[in-house]
């Protein structure tokens, strides 16, 4: 799968191997302010792909969204759920996130220097602080620090962190 960027139609889209195009689904009742970064997860015994806005070059937003859809299997509209999120510090600008199997959710900011990570349990009734949990000090040039994605294996035990000239493996504890 993959998505538009930001202030393009709510769009997924899926491929095969080849690089063909076989779906493409607009996402009912979501916004495309900056959209970065997408899961898929399996949620209570049901796949779902996340889809992450939450890039803010300008550092004003003072909420960030995840849209939530089932995975698609045919041509059935997507219908979102939609969870707003902020940062107890301010906003940030971020381009990688990843679904725990849990269900929580994980962002780390992009930043030259030290690497914000953030956790936060989503919920629809209110607006969800995410907690400042760690920081990732990549070593190299800047944009070998500059974190773009990340990614969680399914049994959640080590998490991949894409940044423009690389990618960095972390194994859980």
């Amino acid at each position: 799968y993959t998505h538009n960027d930001g202030g393009h139609p709510p769009d997924l889209f899926a491929f095969n191997d080849q690089g063909n195009i076989v779906g493409v689904w607009r996402v009912a009742g979501a916004e495309n302010v900056d959209w970065e970064d997408m899961a898929v997860q399996e949620i209570g015994g049901k796949s779902r792909v996340f889809l992450a806005d939450i890039g803010d070059n300008a550092g004003k937003r003072t909420t960030v969204q995840v849209y939530q859809v089932d995975e698609p299997t045919g041509r059935e509209e997507l219908r979102a759920v939609r969870y707003d999120l902020r940062y107890p510090d301010g906003p940030h600008n971020a381009e990688a996130f990843f679904v725990d199997p849990s269900g929580r959710f994980w962002i780390i900011v992009k930043t030259k220097d030290r690497a914000g990570v953030y956790v936060g349990d989503p919920t629809q009734d209110s607006v969800a602080a995410v907690k400042r949990v760690s920081v990732l000090e990549l070593e190299g040039p800047k944009d070998a620090r500059l974190v773009t994605g990340a990614a969680i294996s399914p049994d959640g035990k080590s998490v991949v962190v894409r940044t423009y000239l690389g990618c960095w493996l972390f194994v859980a504890p």
